[in-house]
Order: structure tokens, then sequence, then C-alpha cells
């Protein structure tokens, strides 16, 4: 489900509106408070940009934001009104207009922002940061959701007021230069990378690709600005230290990172503990309510966050443990005969080889067994068969009992996972279809991953899993 857009109240004149954009101003001079892009969503003196996108286009709802009240609209050059009672500008690409108008809201708000991207673990970084920050006495507003894109991000600087002084925004990309032009409006203190792997390489090109793309992000820092990025990733270090000579800290299990994720283990009430080596504090043990080494990575993050900005890593612990797991990201359920790992929301195949990673680790401290169901992992392109069948080969090194695999890009992992499981392999066409097999293979009280693409649907399977069918399992 898409993330609402939230009100803002962002104010602007027609005279600012024009210089941001470089539009050309029809009508009388105005001043508008709150920017709306859904004419549902417009308010008295709103300013409303209407957007054209693949199914709708907001010029047709220009009558009805002016019956509703709207104190001035963006338009594209060539659209041609049913109503004329409002002042307008013409721009000639209503989105850019809007992150233009962004980007001025933002350079007149005083506040720092926190930028975070990466192939994955944005939203739990995202979330880790600003809990560490709010921890630390920070007055944060964040990303919420899912708004991270070109139109998301823009709606979410406009909601940033004088009541905050750190934002953190979350930035997500599907196309080259998007995380570049992101950037350029959100204007960030500091860039965090969380990790690159082979995410969206379809419409990206190669891994190298990908790097450089995320990486662009910190080539959008000022002068003072600092880069948080993955320190395992020798690559992505060449391009922060690029970017930002002497001004990037790093984080993963490398010797060399500011912040050393050390250890972590997991206790009875499924929750991860995480013990780090902090640059210039020492030793550090945090309680995450996130499951596993992604957790404990992005918190590591979250810390080295805390370290850019001068505060104290101490005071910023009890944040890391109060971001409670969300459905979908890595969340454990139980309910049912198994315990899930519900890592349904997306997939690539970084993250899926560390999902499995926990699963095997979670499922060892148990003292129980795992098995997994993985869907096929989308926009990989010519790198879609290689990939999956390593995931296969992943899924059963790391010892799991049983795995089904669903879609037909799943069909090489399979295949390949065979060489290793033989019968505890399965391979299906649909989500559903999942479920049986799982039950078969694996036993009562074992760990059961779900992770697939947005669009596989394996939420389906979480829930099927999670109705009870045999015996209940203590946590």
């Amino acid at each position: 489900m898409a993330t609402p857009i939230p009100h803002n109240e962002a104010a602007f004149s027609l005279e600012e509106i024009v210089r941001a954009t470089g539009g050309r101003l029809e009508g009388p001079t105005a001043s508008t408070r709150g920017v709306a892009i859904d004419s549902r969503a417009v308010t008295p003196g709103a300013l409303f940009v209407a957007l054209r996108g693949e199914r709708l286009d907001g010029h047709r709802f220009a009558a009805d934001v002016v019956d509703a009240g709207a104190g001035a609209l963006v338009v594209s050059e060539d659209a041609e009104l049913a109503s004329s009672r409002a002042p307008r500008v013409r721009v000639a690409d209503t989105t850019r207009a809007l992150g233009d108008l962004a980007a001025m809201h933002r350079g007149r708000w005083a506040g720092n922002v926190i930028g975070v991207t990466g192939s994955a673990g944005k939203t739990s970084t995202k979330e880790l940061v600003a809990a560490a920050l709010e921890a630390c006495g920070a007055a944060v507003s964040k990303t919420r959701g899912n708004l991270n894109n070109l139109i998301g991000v823009p709606m979410t600087l406009f909601c940033l007021e004088g009541a905050h002084d750190t934002a953190v925004v979350e930035m997500g990309t599907s196309e080259p230069g998007e995380i570049r032009r992101l950037g350029e409006i959100g204007r960030p203190d500091v860039a965090v990378v969380t990790l690159v792997s082979a995410a969206h390489t379809e419409g990206l090109g190669t891994v190298d690709d990908v790097a450089r793309e995320k990486a662009s992000l910190i080539e959008t820092l000022s002068l003072r600005g600092k880069a948080v990025v993955d320190g395992d990733d020798p690559h992505l270090v060449a391009l922060a230290e690029a970017a930002a000579p002497g001004r990037v800290l790093r984080f993963g299990r490398d010797e060399g990172c500011d912040v050393r994720l050390v250890s972590f283990s997991f206790d009875r009430d499924l929750r991860t503990i995480a013990v780090y080596d902090v640059r210039g504090v020492g030793r550090v043990e945090a309680t995450l309510s996130l499951l596993g080494e992604p957790a404990a990575r992005n918190g590591a993050a979250a810390l080295a966050v805390v370290l850019a900005r001068g505060l104290d890593v101490q005071e910023a612990l009890p944040g890391l443990a109060a971001v409670a797991p969300t459905p979908g990201r890595l969340c454990p359920t139980t309910g049912g005969p198994f315990v899930i790992l519900d890592d349904s929301y997306n997939a690539n195949p970084r993250s899926t080889e560390l999902a499995i990673q926990t699963a095997a680790a979670f499922a060892e401290a148990r003292g129980v067994s795992f098995g997994v169901v993985l869907a096929d992992m989308l926009e990989l392109g010519g790198e879609s068969a290689d990939e999956h069948a390593r995931i296969g080969r992943v899924a059963m090194a790391e010892g799991a009992r049983a795995a089904v695999f669903v879609g037909r890009e799943m069909a090489a992992a399979a295949e390949a996972a065979r060489e290793l499981g033989g019968d505890r392999v399965r391979h299906v066409a649909e989500a559903p279809a999942a479920v049986a097999p799982i039950r078969e293979l694996c036993r009562p009280g074992d760990v059961v991953l779900v992770k697939g693409s947005r669009s596989m649907k394996t939420e389906a399977v979480v829930a099927a899993l999670s109705r009870a069918v045999g015996p209940e399992v203590a946590s």
C-alpha cells in the first residue's frame, strides 16, 4: 500500500515560485501556504503542482482545485486548463519544478539533513538513525513509509518546520541520475550509503554503475558535510573518499571501520545483541529489536551518523533499542508451527544473502533447523540468472533443511540448489503454492524465512504460515 502524502504548511509567494522554477507567471500576484499534488488534499490558499504520471494527469483537476480554494497552480507550458481564475506558473516540467520548490524550502530551513540511500536497508537505517539522534536530543523529522523518490522526497522536505532541527530523508532510485537529483534537492549534511548490491541493475546497469549512482549522493554534500558508508566495500569507500576526501566514516566488519561490528547474537525475546568497537569511544553493546546481521550493520551505520554529528554514542544506544520491527522487513512472527522471518517487502541478491545468513544464525541460536521460501528478485537485467543461481547455492550452503523457490527467475536457484540439497528443494510458479511444500519439509519449531520482490506477493505465504496448523511455538 502506498504511503499517504503528509500535509505541509510550506509557504511561497508567486515571485519565489517563479524564481525557484524559472517559470512564467500568468495572473495576479499572490501568496500560498501548503504544497499539494493531490487535488483532494488542496486546502484554501494551497499551491497545487499538477504532475503528469503514467495513469493520471493533475492538469485534469485544475478546475476542481480552484473550486477548492487553491491559491495558485504550477502547470506545464503546454497545458490547456479548464479554469483561469487562479494564478498559474507555467514550467517545462512540473516534477522538476516540485523538486526546485523543495530545494528552496530546504535552503531557507536552518536544520541538518541526513540523506540515506543504498541497495538495501535504507528504511531500517533511516529509522535507526532518526531514533539514535532523537535519543541524543535532536528534534527529528523523517521520511514516512516509502516516500523516497522524486515526488516523495520533495513532499517530505516541505514538512520541515522551525520545530525540527534534523531531517532524516530516505532516497531511492531506479534510473541513473535520480540520487544526484535528490541530493541536489535535499542538500544533505551527512550522506549515508548502506550497501551496494545488484539492485535495479536492469535500469542502472552493472553493480559498479549502482555504486556510482548511490555514491553520487556524497557528491552533493557541502564542503563540510560527511559521508557514512559501508566500510567492507572497498570500491564504495574509494568513491566516497574521492567525493569527500577526509570526511568519510566507515561502518562494518573491517578492522579499519570507525564503527566496527564485532559480533551479534540473539536473546530469547527475538532481539539482537550487537557489540561494536567505536573509534574514540571503545567497545559498546546495543540491544536491537530488529533482527540479525542486517540490523546490526544498520545500527552501526546509525552510530556512525552520531559520530559524524559529534554527538554522544552512549546516549544514542537506547534509541536503537526503541525501533520496532516492521512487517515485511525481516520481522520475526510466531503463531503457527514455525517462527517466520517475514522479509516479504522486497529483495535483491545482497539483502537475500544476508537474510539467509540471519535465518541460519537465528535457527542455530534456538537449536532448530531453518527453511526458506524465496521468490524472484526482479529488475536484475542480464545478471538475473547468475544471481538467482548463486542465491540457491547460498541457501543450501548455509544449511537450509528445505528450500522452496517461487517464480520463473527462481528456477535457476532451484536448479543450483538441487545439486546440494536434492529432494529438500522445490520450485513452484506462484507464492501460494509454496505453503504446502514448506509445511511438508520443515518441522514444528523450525525457522522459516520468506522473501521476494514486492510484486511476487510473498506476504501471502507469511499469512498462511502464521495460521496455527500444529503445536504452538514458544518464543
